[in-house]
């Protein structure tokens, strides 16, 4: 589904860039030095890599809605669907994201 909607680079190749950066930044800390605290910097990285897959998937389900609805098959549709099921679980997330943090920091800060 993804071939048909543009042959060009969109928004969903410049998320796969964004997720390899995340993988790579996460990976990073565990075999360079320099890095303050590395394991912090790779369990948060690492998070967001993940979280950054739930989106994928959260993505994936909601943009085939249309079709098991019978709903208008539309571009905007499809754009619009993506939105909010990547925001929606970037921003839950998000806040499991802090809570984390803080326990991680007090384990390994």
């Amino acid at each position: 589904m993804i071939y048909r909607v543009h042959n060009t680079f969109g928004v969903l190749h410049f998320f796969a860039v964004v997720s390899t950066i995340t993988l790579a930044l996460g990976m990073l800390p565990m075999y360079r030095k320099g890095y303050e605290n590395p394991r912090l910097t790779h369990l948060a990285w690492m998070y967001w890599s993940v979280i950054g897959l739930y989106c994928a998937f959260a993505a994936e389900v909601f943009t085939r809605l249309p079709y098991f609805l019978s709903l208008e098959k539309s571009y905007s549709n499809f754009y619009a669907l993506v939105g909010v099921a990547s925001g929606l679980v970037a921003m839950v997330g998000g806040r499991f994201f802090r809570q984390k943090k803080a326990i991680w920091e007090e384990q390994f800060g």
